[in-house]
């Protein structure tokens, strides 16, 4: 990793440094990953949940570099009108392309536009996506919904997994994408509302104009 003098002033600039060094291994363990996967023996059932702990992993730790990489970015800019709908859409199918667990999908339909920056859109259903993948621990048990909210759009999450006391029992990583998330949302003159009950799970309303 090299850091010139003018980026040490930047921590911007020694983040986007040290998250460009680092994906780089994690592709190539990403890969090595893959290919091991083809020749171990469907039986082998310990090698396999080594291989998806291995995998988990270089998840994590991108969506800990995409999160903190949010957070400094600067206020929105190049603001699109788009479909948040349609975007949902296709971010749940190439995730589902690429093999992960979708959750249970509700879309109102007939939803007003959205004016937003589309990369940073993306960013945060990629983060708070991965955010309840990690808070449910396990396929479909997390949904996702939109509604029409007052002057704009509300974007909803939710888990039924119980045991959840707070913010920071959410799982390594869940405060740096929360902060990121509420940046967005706060920087584009939305709400977010998490709600966290030991019983009835959690629940993260998001209302974007």
């Amino acid at each position: 990793m090299s850091v010139t003098p003018e980026q040490t002033l930047d921590p911007a600039g020694v983040l986007r440094v040290v998250a460009h060094d680092l994906r780089q291994p994690l592709s190539t363990i990403e890969s090595i990953s893959y290919y091991v996967r083809l020749v171990v023996p469907h039986d082998d059932f310990r090698a396999l949940e080594q291989l998806a702990q291995i995998e988990r992993l270089i998840q994590q730790c991108d969506w800990i570099l995409s999160s903190a990489l949010q957070l400094t970015q600067s206020e929105p800019a190049g603001l699109e009108s788009f479909d948040l709908e349609e975007m949902l859409t296709k971010t749940l199918a190439a995730r589902s392309a690429a093999g992960e667990d979708l959750p249970t999908l509700k879309l109102a339909g007939a939803l007003p536009a959205l004016q937003i920056n589309p990369l940073q859109m993306s960013g945060l259903l990629e983060i708070a996506l991965t955010l309840f993948q990690q808070i449910s621990g396990g396929p479909g048990a997390f949904a996702v919904a939109t509604q029409p909210a007052r002057g704009g759009v509300r974007l909803s999450f939710s888990t039924t997994k119980a045991g959840y006391g707070a913010e920071n029992a959410l799982g390594n990583g869940s405060g740096l994408a929360l902060s990121a998330l509420r940046r967005i949302v706060e920087s584009n003159r939305g709400s977010l509302d998490l709600k966290i009950d030991p019983v009835s799970g959690v629940t993260m309303h998001l209302v974007l104009p």
